[in-house]
């Protein structure tokens, strides 16, 4: 069963990311992370994705194991990610309708190309 955390708070507190880690099955140091601040584009909205990248790492996740979802990558070449490579999606705030405008676009949903 796939499971979703929705916070307002990336994981800044010990609470969150204790749900985190129990929704995850593990310490953090086996997750695999996409990363996606595509919605991200003001200097402002940038502040917060360093932010949770550095959650992130905070939390035991491997900086190795944080995949930054490239938009251009997707759109360039038609190519996606491997979404099951991954233990879960890490979004960060900004412009949700360009958020999903450019996942859309780059066949993020799709399932032959991304799946």
């Amino acid at each position: 069963m796939k499971k979703m955390l929705l916070t307002a708070n990336g994981l800044s507190t010990p609470e969150i990311r204790e749900v985190f880690h129990e929704m995850t099955g593990n310490d953090g140091k086996n997750v695999r992370v996409l990363f996606i601040p595509t919605a991200s584009r003001t200097e402002e909205e940038l502040v917060y994705v360093r932010k949770t990248y550095e959650e992130l790492l905070a939390s035991g996740i491997l900086p190795d194991h944080i995949t930054v979802f490239e938009i251009d990558k997707c759109l360039e070449n038609g190519n996606c990610y491997d979404l099951y490579a991954y233990d879960c999606f890490v979004v960060c705030g900004g412009n949700t309708y360009y958020l999903l405008s450019k996942l859309k676009e780059s066949g993020f949903f799709c399932t032959g190309i991304c799946l």
